[in-house]
């Protein structure tokens, strides 16, 4: 393992993010929107499926084509823009929903909920209130699923915690919140218990001392997605916890695993406008757009998130729509992330984790 040069790798990416950013000529921005345009930030890896969902059929029936600008995953990039004014793009694409916490909190984002779409609305009512926010419009979920080599049978995260029963290389992501919500979920506890278990120290105590039951276990703690997935590919580990859409993907590709969703925590993925973004009239139009059914079902086709519109799944091919995480078959085992107390605890997650580790 390499995790200081890994962490570094990405420090270096985020603040060179950052300084495109500083560095991007203002006149850039001018020059889009006096032609009627706007730019849209993505994450890598999505950059055709956003073209043939999003980009090329706005451009068709508007006769305006988006430009696409490659994003980073780190809320420095839009934080850096609102403060110096410079924009690289005007509407962003798939943040998490703990991102959006720090920079709504920090009042680095606009309001979008007011977006004057049946679609939007339709979204918001699908979600519980308390999961909710003004700023961000969920386009998908990520669920966390248990994949494991098809010759193995893991049901269960008390399953991965018992090497007796089912004996062979375990993998958790090396990080604080990944690794803490894992343990708590051998323990039984739900994400929505979360927050009171990990209200005292002692219910840290006992986090930590679940993971120090496992930790002679995990032949790998993994970053990134793509690592864990070429180990699951090449049978080099045989059991963790991932992404669904990359469980997906791997199985397509042609690795002998098999996923579930049981005890499966989710993230939500979705649209956030940057604080007076020159073209956030245009962004909440865009976004309206990207928010109807047919839109979603297209994207969702190659990157299979899981739909919040209820108007999606009829129009995905069956066999397909029961692979997602919010196919009415498996919705009953997922369970949303506490992105408030994340928001909160992740950093203390994060140093007792790696003092853990190192330990």
């Amino acid at each position: 393992m390499k995790r200081t040069k890994v962490s570094r790798r990405n420090v270096l990416k985020i603040l060179g993010a950052s300084s495109a950013v500083l560095a991007a000529p203002a006149i850039f921005s001018r020059a889009y929107a006096q032609e009627g345009g706007f730019s849209v930030g993505i994450p890598g890896g999505y950059e055709k499926a956003f073209q043939n969902a999003f980009l090329d059929p706005y451009a068709k029936e508007f006769g305006v084509k988006p430009t696409p600008i490659l994003a980073g995953t780190s809320t420095v990039e839009i934080k850096a823009q609102v403060e110096t004014g410079k924009f690289f793009y005007d509407v962003r694409f798939s943040v998490a929903a703990t991102g959006n916490e720090v920079l709504s909190a920090a009042g680095l984002l606009e309001s979008i909920d007011d977006i004057d779409s049946a679609d939007v609305r339709a979204i918001y009512a699908a979600m519980p209130e308390a999961q909710r926010r003004a700023t961000f419009l969920p386009h998908g979920l990520s669920a966390q699923v248990i994949a494991y080599q098809d010759h193995l049978k893991f049901e269960n995260y008390a399953d991965i915690w018992d090497p007796k029963k089912l004996p062979g290389a375990r993998a958790l992501r090396g990080q604080g919140k990944d690794s803490v919500e894992a343990a708590l979920r051998s323990m039984g506890k739900r994400p929505s218990e979360t927050a009171a278990f990990l209200s005292n120290d002692d219910g840290w105590k006992q986090v930590f001392a679940r993971l120090d039951e496992i930790k002679v276990h995990v032949t790998n703690w993994w970053e990134e997605d793509s690592d864990i997935t070429r180990l699951l590919g090449a049978r080099e580990v045989d059991v963790t916890a991932f992404p669904h859409h990359r469980a997906m993907a791997a199985v397509e590709s042609g690795a002998k695993i098999k996923y579930n969703y049981g005890q499966s925590m989710t993230t939500a993925l979705g649209w956030v406008i940057p604080k007076n973004s020159p073209q956030a009239e245009a962004g909440r139009k865009f976004i309206a757009f990207c928010s109807r059914p047919d839109r979603i079902a297209a994207f969702t086709q190659d990157v299979p998130m899981g739909p919040m519109h209820p108007g999606v799944m009829a129009l995905l091919d069956p066999a397909f729509a029961a692979k997602l995480p919010t196919h009415p078959d498996n919705v009953g085992n997922i369970e949303a992330e506490d992105v408030a107390f994340w928001h909160k605890n992740q950093g203390k997650a994060n140093e007792r984790f790696k003092e853990w580790l190192l330990g």
